[in-house]
């Protein structure tokens, strides 16, 4: 519980962490003391999140894998520095998968036929088809679209405050486009007598108690909407991936595809930057061209 409280910077963070340790770690170790966990533990409890290939190769990323062992290294490295335990990490020299970025995204044609697919969809099911198209054109991660709240809106200026983002809290500003589609979803909303949403989430949703929370699941409307567009290969988190290709594409300035995708570092951003060097190509090529022009005189 110390380890997490005063760890994790966000709550979705904290929430993760707790997760894993009860799910994964716990039942396997937890019953040992400190200095007894070896290596061949943390090896033991990582290999039931790898799959191989017949080549013996890592199926996927080993993203599941890499996530248990790097909390399990957090978690040693804040009992020395808090000096609760003074032995080795048994997760040293444990080195992680490589991982995979999935290069997908929506081409022109399929941004085209998957908007429709959402105008469509809203007619049956407004708030799902809403909240994917924001995906799309925000670049927003999943769980920050789903649990905005109106008084973390400002209509006004455009932008978005997310207290408890992936990176901690952080404002974003968004198109004016995007800000019409905050309107619509307003007016759709049960109001009060002062005109104002009834309950504070853009997009609530019921639970199975009858209470009011966030929309948290997106996984039917996706499948229909990319079904009805002929999109295959596709995941929610693509569309976050499309924003950012376009973006660089559009804009030339990585900096700035950083800054919109909230990513701490710029190596994160890298992945898109091939579609930024793209114009060097036409860069050198006027630069080599001004040369031999000169040469020629």
């Amino acid at each position: 519980k110390l380890f997490i409280t005063n760890h994790c910077s966000t709550l979705k963070t904290c929430e993760n962490y707790v997760y894993t340790i009860n799910k994964h770690v716990l039942p396997a170790i937890g019953y040992k003391k400190l200095n007894e966990v070896t290596r061949q533990d943390v090896l033991r409890i990582r290999s039931k999140h790898i799959k191989c290939n017949k080549d013996g190769t890592v199926m996927g990323s080993g993203w599941s894998a890499n996530k248990i062992k790097n909390i399990i290294s957090k978690f040693y490295n804040w009992c020395y520095e808090e000096g609760f335990y003074t032995g080795l990490n048994p997760t040293i020299r444990i080195k992680n998968f490589p991982t995979k970025f999935r290069n997908r995204y929506l081409n022109d044609d399929e941004i085209k036929r998957f908007i429709r697919a959402c105008f469509n969809y809203k007619k049956i099911n407004p708030l799902p088809a809403y909240a994917l198209i924001l995906l799309l054109i925000t670049g927003k991660r999943k769980s920050e679209i789903l649990n905005l709240s109106w008084s973390n809106l400002d209509l006004t200026y455009n932008t978005m405050y997310l207290p408890d983002s992936k990176v901690g809290p952080k404002s974003y500003r968004f198109s004016d486009r995007a800000k019409e589609l905050f309107l619509e979803i307003k007016n759709i909303l049960p109001r009060d007598e002062n005109d104002d949403p009834l309950v504070d989430f853009v997009f609530p949703s019921n639970s199975t108690t009858g209470k009011v929370i966030p929309l948290n699941n997106l996984k039917r409307p996706f499948a229909k909407i990319v079904e009805e567009a002929n999109i295959s290969n596709i995941k929610p988190h693509d569309l976050r991936h499309t924003f950012a290709t376009h973006a660089a594409i559009l804009t030339k300035d990585i900096r700035m595809v950083q800054q919109s995708l909230g990513h701490t570092s710029l190596k994160m951003t890298q992945r898109y930057s091939h579609f930024v060097e793209k114009d060097q190509i036409h860069t050198n090529n006027l630069v080599t061209n001004k040369i031999f022009e000169l040469v020629s005189l």
